[in-house]
C-alpha cells in the first residue's frame, strides 16, 4: 500500500514497473485527481491508448489497473491524496516511466501549462523510446 499526497496541479507519471509489473487499485481519499493509464501492452487492443477520469474524496470510488498499464495523475484539488493497492512489491530499480506530456498521446490534462512535475518525472522517454510489455 502507498499513500501519495499533493497539492494543486503537482503531476505524477507516467509511471510502471518492469520486470514485475503491478496491477493496483487507486483510490482518490481526499480532495481530487485526474487520473491517466496508458496500455504499454503490446499486441492488446488498447496498445498505446490512454484513458483519463476524475476520482474524488467525494464520490468515494477507485479504478482497476491490471498488469501491463502506465499509471499517472494531476491533483486538481489542494491536498489531494491517492492510495494505491499493489500486488506486487515496489522496486526502485524496476521503476520505469513515460513522459507524461508526449505530444503523440495527445493526453488531454486539466492544467498542462502550470503542471508541477518532480526532475524524474520530467526525465522519462516518450513513448515510441519508453520499454513495453511483451
Amino acid at each position: 500500500m502507498l499513500i501519495s499526497e499533493n497539492r494543486k496541479n503537482v503531476t505524477r507519471g507516467l509511471h510502471y514497473q518492469n520486470p514485475y509489473p503491478q496491477s493496483k487499485i487507486v483510490w482518490c481519499t481526499k480532495g481530487a485527481v485526474y487520473d491517466v493509464f496508458l496500455d504499454l501492452r503490446q499486441g492488446s487492443p488498447t496498445f498505446g491508448k490512454w484513458h483519463g477520469l476524475i476520482l474524488s474524496a467525494k464520490e468515494d470510488a477507485g479504478v482497476y489497473l491490471p498488469k501491463g498499464l502506465a499509471h499517472g495523475f494531476q491533483a486538481i484539488e489542494d491536498n489531494s491524496a491517492i492510495l494505491y493497492l499493489l500486488d506486487e512489491q515496489q522496486i526502485s530499480e524496476n521503476e520505469r516511466g513515460i513522459r507524461w506530456d508526449d505530444p503523440d498521446l495527445g493526453i488531454a490534462w486539466p492544467a498542462k501549462k502550470g503542471a508541477i512535475l518532480s526532475e524524474k518525472d520530467r526525465g522519462f522517454p516518450f513513448f515510441k523510446k519508453a520499454e513495453k510489455f511483451r
